[in-house]
């Protein structure tokens, strides 16, 4: 009830004032820019407007074994497996945030390669734009910092293992390239 009210509010208002001859031009430009705010913001919050959230992983291959991660239990989506990455802070281009989460969540460096596929999610908590990177371990051996497990599987070995959903289209394409 409170929605509708604020929307009601918020789209009204501007053609009130318009025919009040009180409120001057600079008013009415006010309100139809909060309008336009507050439509934007009420229309994220029902849903007809989902903000992306730009992720990056890397796909890291040892010998015919790729690793994957088990998310930590108390984040979203615990326990289940991914690639190593995470979120692009502001100011960060893809290749620098993959750096610095591989570096945090494993202690290694990595190079950065050729992006390997993306794929976007929406997940019931967000809407995600996953890009996935080649990349190679160039220091360093790959510690449990912030993952609950670390594996090296081969692509046959993918189905013994319960992916983020996120991952799912990759995984196959994994398995086609990787047979």
């Amino acid at each position: 009830m409170a929605i509708t009210t604020v929307i009601t509010i918020v789209i009204s208002a501007p053609f009130m004032i318009s025919k009040c001859p009180v409120y001057g031009f600079e008013i009415l430009l006010q309100l139809m820019s909060f309008r336009g705010i507050m439509t934007l913001i009420i229309m994220i919050l029902i849903g007809k407007i989902a903000m992306v959230t730009e992720v990056v992983a890397a796909l890291v291959w040892r010998d015919d074994k790729f690793m994957i991660c088990q998310r930590p239990v108390h984040k979203a989506r615990g326990l289940l497996w991914e690639f190593v990455g995470g979120k692009v802070e502001p100011g960060e281009t893809k290749e620098q945030a993959l750096i610095r989460e591989c570096r945090e969540e494993l202690a290694v460096t990595i190079l950065v390669g050729d992006v390997f596929m993306d794929v976007t999610h929406e997940y019931p908590d967000l809407r995600v734009h996953l890009t996935l990177f080649n990349a190679t371990i160039t220091d360093g051996e790959p510690q449990k910092l912030e993952h609950n497990d670390i594996k090296w599987i081969t692509p046959s070995e993918i189905p013994n293992y319960e992916f983020c959903p996120a991952d799912v289209e990759i995984l196959e394409k994994i398995c086609g390239v990787y047979k």
